[in-house]
Formats: structure tokens, C-alpha cells, sequence
């Protein structure tokens, strides 16, 4: 996170998400409960699966079911 996002402080401590390549955000789920914490960075986003689309810049508390986690593609992205 912190070699995509050098100049967000918050990006330099993240463990738990990473950047696959310069435009996917993953944040895998960790706990039994499905419970996903993580951070979005300044920008917007849409979720590769659901489409929904946020604005980054703040943290998002999520459950996510078992076939599902959250991807985030970034605004301008090929994937998209």
C-alpha cells in the first residue's frame, strides 16, 4: 500500500490489504466472523464484484460472505 500510496501516513502501517498492481485493492477477510476492517485511499473506487462505488480517504467495516472479499478497482483502471 505504502509504495502505491506514499504520501497517505495511514498507508505506511497497513498489513492486512494490498495493492495487486497499481489499480486492484484487496483486503482479505481474516476473522471466523466475516468481519473485514480496512482502508480505502483518496480517490474513488468501485467494487469489482458489486459495482458499488465509493469515495477513498477514510476506513470501511464490511461482512463479507465466504465466496466473497472485498476488491476494490480504481478510478481510471483497465479492469473496470
Amino acid at each position: 500500500m505504502f509504495l502505491e500510496f506514499p504520501a497517505d501516513p495511514v498507508c505506511a502501517f497497513l498489513d492486512r490489504q494490498y495493492m495487486l498492481g497499481p489499480e486492484l485493492l484487496v483486503a482479505p477477510v481474516f476473522s471466523t466472523d466475516n468481519q473485514v476492517e480496512y482502508y480505502l485511499p483518496t480517490g474513488t473506487w468501485e467494487h469489482l464484484l458489486d459495482k458499488r462505488r465509493e469515495t477513498g480517504g477514510r476506513w470501511l467495516r464490511e461482512t463479507y460472505g465466504f465466496l466473497s472479499l472485498p476488491l476494490w478497482v480504481r478510478e481510471g483502471a483497465a479492469l473496470r
